[in-house]
């Protein structure tokens, strides 16, 4: 055994060691090996949560149990095999190796990706109500200066697009409150993924703006470098009306071509 371990990090001894004794590769490990390899697997983690909340594949592993042949497998009961799968990994990785494995995430990614992993590795909503209001948290909390910005300029339209779904949710959600019926589970959880997705999208378009500007930036300091400094403000100005006209633009949006002042 010392022999195989030779060579390895101590992180990577700990996790093949529990691998060992284990005689598997489990969820939280792979977890533990993503977030302390060179460099952060962000796609390999998401992939972890993606399969654990796969509910077909839990459908169909619902279905083997003997104690629950011949019952129907509900979307309650696929939602609760989900929530205490996740919170049992939750608890094997502090248990194992003795830190948060949410805090730990929260330090290792960022941006788009941290949401997104935060949203995955979080419990799934058991009510239509919490499923919406979710949504609707995530929508209000990065809805902020940088949005009103690609509204204002008509960057690529995700901003209407993601306050029309919320309208749509907010909707939904009154005649809930005025008739007394409850939004079925399932429908209440495809109105928040739609929302969720379009949020995305925003927050994508939110950080090719930005990109853009950057790209911007670091052109216009290379030619105050080149050029001569009688010239470099007008130059500077001329790149940056050009900028302001034809932008770069997201995959698959349309540029702005209106003028600073629209």
């Amino acid at each position: 055994m010392h022999i195989a371990l030779r060579g390895l990090s101590r992180a990577e001894k700990e996790i093949a060691v529990y691998c060992l004794h284990q005689g598997e590769f489990r969820p939280e490990d792979r977890l533990r090996a993503y977030v302390t390899g060179f460099g952060t697997a962000e796609a390999e983690i998401k992939q972890v949560f993606n399969e654990i909340r796969n509910r077909e594949n839990v459908h169909e592993e619902l279905s083997k149990r003997s104690e629950l042949k011949g019952k129907p497998i509900t979307e309650e009961l696929i939602t609760r095999a989900i929530n205490t799968r996740l919170e049992e990994i939750r608890t094997a990785y502090a248990n194992k190796y003795k830190e948060s494995l949410s805090a730990r995430l929260c330090d290792e990614l960022g941006g788009e990706d941290w949401v997104q992993t935060r949203r995955l590795s979080g419990n799934e909503p058991t009510t239509s109500a919490e499923a919406l209001a979710r949504a609707q948290a995530e929508f209000y909390d990065t809805h902020g200066a940088m949005a009103r910005i690609l509204d204002r300029a008509g960057w690529d339209g995700t901003v209407a697009m993601e306050r029309s779904r919320n309208n749509q949710v907010q909707d939904v959600q009154v005649k809930s409150a005025a008739t007394g019926q409850e939004i079925p589970i399932e429908a209440a959880r495809q109105m928040a993924e739609n929302l969720l997705a379009v949020t995305d999208l925003r927050v994508q378009s939110e950080n090719s703006l930005i990109d853009a500007g950057a790209e911007a930036a670091i052109a216009a300091a290379t030619i105050a470098m080149l050029l001569p400094s009688a010239g470099s403000s007008i130059s500077l100005m001329a790149l940056s009306q050009w900028h302001w006209h034809y932008p770069v633009s997201p995959i698959g949006s349309r540029c702005c071509t209106g003028s600073a002042g629209d």
